[in-house]
C-alpha cells in the first residue's frame, strides 16, 4: 500500500483491529506550525509522527511528554499546552498562568517554591519563594508517592509522580515536606489533610486514574471472551490525553482564537488556528472512499513558539485488505497554505 503525500505535513497509514475485530485503515496528519507575530504559519521543519509514548525520564517515575499519535480514534478535540510559566520580575512569587481556546477557558496558579512549616506546632504554608520562571510539568503538580512505611506504601493515582502528598500512614516527618507548586487557583490547598486534584496543562499516561478508569475491565471474561480486543466496556475517552477540563467539544474547524497569558517572557501570545483541511483518499479496488479528517490534537509550545495540530481519519477495509492500493493525502481545494 503506497502512501502519496501532496502536503507540507507529515502524515502515515496504519491498519488496526477496532472494537468488532474488524480491519480498519488508519491514517494520521500532523502539522507543525511556526507562531510569529499573532499568526501561524507553516514550520520548515515538520515534527515526525509520535509513535508510542514518550517520557521524561523512567515511565513509573515520570510524566508523560509527548502522547503517541497513534490513537485509533478520539471523541473530542485534545488540546495540550507545553512550556514555562514566567513571573516577569524576579521578586514575584506567583503567577496566573491562563489558556483560552474556542470555549476552553483554563487557569492554573503558578508559586515558587514553598514546603510545609511546623515551626509554630501548627502546621503552615511557607511563603513561596520569588521566581523567573517554573516549567509546567506534572511533577511540579500535587501528586507524589508516599513509601515511608515499609508494609504501606502510597501514592496518589491521579499523578504518582507530583509533590505534596502524604500518606495517612507515614512515617515521613511534615516539617519542610515540598508543596505542589501548580494549583487551581480555584481550589488552594490549605490542609494536610487535603488531596486536591492535581492541576497541569501537560498529557496524561495511560495508566493514571483520569484515564485508566475509561480504560474498561481486564478480568477474566475479558480473557476468555474477549482477548486480543477491548474490553466492551472501554470508554473512547480514554484516547483523549488532555485533562478532562481542556476536552474541546466536537472537532477544531481552523479559526478558532487562542491565547495563553503567562507562559511567555513577553506575557501573551494570541493566535487563531489555521484554517486548513487535509483530505485523504483511498483507493480500494476499482473504487475511491474519502473517509472524513478532523483534526483532534492541538498542541501548544510556548517556549519554542510552536503548534502541532492532528488530523485523523478511519476507513472499514475489512475483508478489502488485498484491494487497497494506495492512500493519497492532499490539501482540500480552497485551503490557503502560510
Amino acid at each position: 500500500m503506497d502512501l502519496y503525500n501532496l502536503t507540507p505535513f507529515t502524515a502515515g497509514r496504519f491498519i488496526f483491529l477496532d472494537g468488532t475485530g474488524r480491519e480498519s485503515l488508519l491514517v494520521v496528519v500532523k502539522a507543525t506550525f511556526a507562531l510569529q507575530e499573532g499568526r501561524a504559519v507553516i514550520a520548515t521543519a515538520q515534527a515526525p509522527l509520535t509513535l508510542a509514548d514518550e517520557y521524561r525520564g523512567e515511565p513509573a517515575r515520570s510524566s508523560l511528554l509527548r502522547a503517541s499519535d497513534l490513537a485509533p480514534f478520539k471523541p473530542a478535540t485534545d488540546v495540550l499546552l507545553d512550556g514555562f510559566a514566567y513571573t516577569g520580575r524576579r521578586s514575584r512569587t506567583e503567577v496566573l498562568v491562563a489558556l483560552q481556546v474556542g470555549t476552553i477557558t483554563k487557569g492554573v496558579q503558578v508559586f515558587g517554591e514553598r514546603v510545609w512549616d511546623t515551626s509554630f506546632g501548627i502546621p503552615s504554608l511557607s511563603s513561596p519563594r520569588p521566581f523567573e520562571r517554573m516549567e509546567l510539568t506534572w511533577e511540579r503538580a500535587f501528586g507524589g508517592t508516599d513509601d515511608s512505611h515499609p508494609e504501606y506504601p502510597e501514592r496518589c493515582e491521579a499523578n504518582p509522580v507530583g509533590r505534596g502528598f502524604r500518606s495517612t500512614r507515614s512515617r515521613r516527618g511534615l516539617d519542610g515536606l515540598p508543596l505542589p507548586n501548580l494549583e487551581d487557583p480555584r481550589a488552594p490547598l490549605r490542609s494536610t489533610r487535603e488531596r486536591p486534584l492535581p492541576c497541569g496543562f501537560g498529557p496524561l499516561p495511560p495508566h493514571w486514574t483520569p484515564r485508566a478508569r475509561l480504560a474498561g475491565t481486564y478480568d477474566d471474561t475479558w480473557q476468555k471472551e474477549r482477548l486480543p480486543l477491548l474490553p466492551e466496556d472501554f470508554d473512547e475517552r480514554h484516547h483523549l490525553v488532555a485533562p478532562a477540563d481542556q476536552w474541546l467539544a466536537g472537532y477544531v474547524q481552523g479559526g478558532e482564537p487562542v491565547k495563553v497569558v503567562g507562559a511567555t517572557p513577553e506575557g501573551v501570545l494570541e493566535f487563531p488556528l489555521p484554517a486548513l483541511l487535509p483530505e485523504v483518499v483511498v483507493k480500494l479496488g476499482a473504487a475511491r472512499e474519502t473517509p472524513p479528517c478532523r483534526c483532534d490534537t492541538v498542541h501548544i509550545d510556548c517556549e519554542r513558539k510552536l503548534l502541532t495540530l492532528v488530523w485523523r481519519a478511519r476507513c472499514g477495509i475489512h475483508g478489502r485488505v488485498p484491494s487497497l492500493h494506495w492512500v493519497k493525502v492532499q490539501l482540500a481545494r480552497g485551503a490557503h497554505v502560510a
